[in-house]
């Protein structure tokens, strides 16, 4: 039986007039948002890059330090790693490639 909730694989390829029509959670939404952002710069990015890479698909400015609290979220939900030996840095996993629901 196939998954009855929004998956951030149902996302991807929707364009963005789409995506704003979906009742999906801000939380959600941003965490999907990041993912882009990370997969269009090879599945890593440091927080800098992802602030500019996000205002440029956007035009919005993102609170760094609510970023920051979002990608400790999301590590801890294992959609993302923390890059060893370079802070700031984080690295896609295969979770957050098929695995995030909108709960």
């Amino acid at each position: 039986m196939s998954n009855p909730k929004i998956t951030i694989s149902d996302l991807e390829g929707l364009p963005d007039e789409l995506v704003k029509q979906l009742k999906i959670s801000k939380s959600f939404r941003l965490s999907w948002q990041i993912i882009r952002c990370m997969k269009e710069n090879n599945g890593k990015i440091s927080i800098d890059k992802l602030l500019v890479a996000y205002y440029h698909k956007h035009k919005e400015v993102l609170d760094r330090q609510k970023v920051n609290a979002k990608l400790y979220r999301m590590v801890q939900q294992e959609l993302i790693i923390a890059t060893d030996g370079a802070k700031g840095v984080y690295e896609l996993t295969k979770k957050s490639k098929e695995g995030l629901t909108d709960d």
